[in-house]
């Protein structure tokens, strides 16, 4: 069994599933960074929607430090990718907590 992995931009990606380069029902996993850009006619959300399209058996691990403005976006983030389970790690967590550094805040009335 052959096994291949690619790293490239989601543009990339898109492209090569949409010209044949790449087999959509071949794809098993996707790993898309700044996962909270799935929105409107963004590349992830295309590349999402083609593989489901051509049948294929896939996950999605999308990962985001920040991931939406406003909870209508998280929701358009969670639709597009067809997000089924949510982890979210916050500066108390233990796995976390040892790489924030400490913070000072100022606040400045104008």
């Amino acid at each position: 069994t052959k096994r291949r992995c690619f790293f490239c931009t989601p543009q990339t990606f898109q492209k090569d599933l949409e010209d044949g380069r790449c087999d959509a029902k071949m794809v098993v996993c996707v790993v898309l960074d700044e996962a909270h850009k799935a929105m409107g006619k963004y590349a992830y959300v295309k590349v999402v929607d083609f593989i489901q399209k051509a049948g294929g058996k896939f996950r999605v691990l999308g990962l985001s430090a920040t991931p939406g403005k406003n909870i209508e976006n998280i929701r358009e983030v969670v639709a597009a990718l067809n997000i089924c389970k949510i982890e979210a790690r916050l500066d108390d967590d233990p796995n976390v907590k040892k790489y924030v550094h400490d913070r000072a805040y100022e606040k400045i009335i104008v």
